[in-house]
């Protein structure tokens, strides 16, 4: 579950959008490489804004976290990151596709 905590702190990330979070994957790799760490590059992207730079600093799901847990167990929710070799391959292919996916049931319909 750390890593979900990771990736929904990226998704919250104020203004973000998919195209400037691949190019975060692209060049740090996994979230937990540039999440919550005071001192990266990060501060030196051009393409972040200051807001989007303090957010990616701090890890802070504290507040919410108990509930999206739950939440996830309670419903049996999933999810696959564009990272994972699993994630369907068809969606990569597309122009702009999500970077998560949240599912429930098998995945195994979608690729």
């Amino acid at each position: 579950m750390e890593k979900l905590k990771l990736w929904l702190q990226l998704l919250s990330t104020p203004e973000l959008g998919r195209k400037k979070i691949r190019r975060l994957l692209n060049l740090f790799g996994n979230p937990e490489n540039f999440i919550g760490q005071r001192k990266t590059e990060i501060n030196d992207l051009a393409y972040l804004t200051e807001e989007q730079k303090k957010h990616l600093s701090k890890f802070d799901l504290t507040a919410n976290w108990n509930t999206i847990s739950k939440c996830f167990k309670k419903l049996d929710i999933r999810y696959i990151t564009i990272l994972n070799k699993d994630y369907p391959p068809y969606l990569q292919s597309i122009y702009d596709p999500p970077v998560i996916i949240f599912y429930r049931g098998d995945l195994g319909s979608f690729t």
